[in-house]
């Protein structure tokens, strides 16, 4: 499953402020916050919309709304986007774009430019979102459909789309060295192989190679990809489960791989749809204040685990703008990781207060009154927010949370089995079914 520019010239704690002009966009389903020109912003959520449609004549129900909101963070280029990246080592990941999920929100940040790559990006990291709504996939796969569709590309006016396109650098790469395909199979996010900031190595590489051959040469390649991603869900060893999907080991399946690579072309696919792709045309577009737009620049570092300069940043957004309902519920989600639960909730009560309809603030200011031991308010806080969205099953997760707060383990179990039933997340479904083992554990 989803703002932002600020053009960084000094290593001041949180950063130069963002510019006037700052823009919010909402679309079908992303939100995207940027200060590049409003028909930019409104470019990145159609070109999305576009692929979200386009995946869904390929991926199981990759139209279907995600279960978390997505925001998309748009940064005018690599140097602005480092202040809002994950650190390795005390510096920020070498990330032209990232995807960061939390139990709240799917979020996208990526550096605007005009060359493939850029673009690619963009399709890569929502890729992950799409293609993951059943189960989590092998790292290989993972990446490796990320890769493949990340040449997505709308033809034809929007009437057809193209994916699949070749990775010239992929292809260079992997005619000069060439992994053994088991090795490749088992790599995990902790394999020194795998570096999900360097796309160019032999892992991202061959990881697309696969990808590709099996997508578009395999006969039933799709289904046999999603048979492969069932049975490596249920933790079988990777070659094991390799050789029962595609009939041999992949030692023997290696040499097709290889041979693949070294041809002079490559297909992909194009894809027909009965009417012309007009997606994102119906976005909302609104102007933010300075103080939004340090809002949700610092929770965005929040998110990332650059804490000291998502604090600096949100508070002085706080001074800059303490009516604003983003700003004030920005503040209380840092409070609540500060551990400073009655400041979080007087600031999540007055966000709730100024704006009634924002569920997120009453899911959060019903947090903070767990964590205070308010249970009743607790209870009326979150009973308002799956009111107001009730598509929010993470909301329902705190619903059955309370409700082990007040004694009503049957309320929490029939609360959590529902979600289990409507759930097509694993992340949410594990921890729904984290909870209801709690509770059979109390008996």
């Amino acid at each position: 499953m989803a703002p932002l520019l600020i053009v960084l010239t000094g290593a001041i704690l949180f950063g130069a402020s963002p510019a006037p002009g700052w823009t919010l966009v909402k679309s079908e389903s992303l939100t995207v916050c940027g200060d590049a020109p409003p028909g930019a912003l409104r470019d990145v959520a159609r070109r999305l919309e576009q692929f979200r449609i386009a995946l869904a004549s390929v991926v199981t129900d990759a139209r279907r709304p995600l279960p978390l909101p997505t925001v998309v963070y748009v940064f005018g280029s690599r140097v602005a986007l480092q202040p809002f990246l994950p650190e390795r080592g005390g510096r920020p990941a070498a990330l032209r774009g990232c995807f960061h999920r939390d139990a709240d929100e799917n979020a996208i940040a990526m550096a605007l430019g005009e060359d493939d790559e850029s673009t690619s990006i963009i399709f890569h990291e929502y890729a992950h979102l799409l293609v993951q709504r059943r189960r989590p996939l092998p790292i290989w796969l993972n990446e490796g459909l990320a890769e493949y569709f990340s040449t997505f590309a709308v033809t034809s006016r929007g009437r057809t789309a193209d994916i699949g396109r070749p990775i010239a650098r992929h292809v260079r790469l992997l005619r000069q060295t060439f992994l053994p395909l088991s090795q490749l199979l088992a790599v995990s996010a902790s394999s020194e192989l795998y570096d999900e900031g360097e796309r160019r190595s032999i892992f991202y590489a061959e990881a697309w190679a696969l990808a590709h051959y099996l997508m578009v040469e395999m006969p039933d390649g799709p289904a046999l990809i999603d048979k492969y991603g069932a049975l490596a869900a249920e933790g079988r060893p990777p070659d094991q489960v390799f050789e029962d999907v595609f009939g041999v080991p992949p030692a023997e399946f290696e040499p097709r791989v290889r041979q693949y690579v070294a041809r002079s072309s490559f297909r992909s696919r194009v894809y027909t749809f009965s009417a012309r792709i007009e997606a994102g045309t119906a976005a909302t577009v609104r102007a933010l204040s300075q103080g939004e737009a340090d809002a949700w620049l610092g929770d965005l570092q929040r998110r990332v685990g650059r804490g000291r300069e998502a604090a600096a940043r949100i508070e002085a957004a706080a001074e800059e703008d303490p009516e604003s309902p983003q700003v004030l519920m920005t503040l209380g989600r840092l409070r609540l990781d500060q551990d400073r639960p009655a400041e979080a909730g007087l600031a999540l009560l007055k966000a709730a207060e100024l704006d009634p309809s924002s569920a997120d603030a009453l899911a959060w200011l019903a947090y903070a009154h767990m964590v205070i031991g308010r249970v009743p308010e607790a209870r009326a806080a979150i009973a308002r927010a799956v009111a107001l969205a009730p598509e929010r099953l993470d909301y329902r997760l705190r619903d059955a949370d309370v409700a082990v707060l007040e004694g009503n383990l049957v309320r929490a179990r029939s609360v959590l089995d529902e979600v289990m039933t409507m759930t097509t997340d694993p992340a949410l479904a594990a921890r729904a079914q984290e909870r209801l083992t709690a509770i059979a554990r109390r008996r």
